[in-house]
């Protein structure tokens, strides 16, 4: 599948393949249609999260508000099924 990613700090942003995701027994795979990104976002592309402890690994795919269609559930997903149109929910601190 296609991602942006973060791979150089304060850099743009790189575009290409990644590794299709595989679903846990408890996880589903959506297929992203729309995607915010948000001020945490920005502080994983500027590098600054020593401010909270953290310190991520480059690559780092930003964007964790989105919304999008379910295209695989795990064996043991019980309330969703492929085709349903989901949201990833934000948080406050977003």
């Amino acid at each position: 599948m296609k991602a942006a990613r973060i791979i150089e700090h304060q850099k743009p942003l790189s575009i290409g393949e990644v590794p299709d995701p595989t679903p846990g027994p408890k996880d589903v795979i959506v297929r992203v249609e729309a995607c915010g990104i948000c001020r945490s976002d920005w502080h994983a592309w500027m590098g600054d999260w020593d401010w909270i402890g953290l310190s991520p690994q480059l690559p780092i795919v930003p964007g964790h508000e989105f919304g999008g269609v379910v295209e695989v559930v795990g064996a043991e997903v019980k309330n969703f099924r492929p085709g349903d149109r989901v949201t990833a929910p934000f948080h406050e601190g977003c």
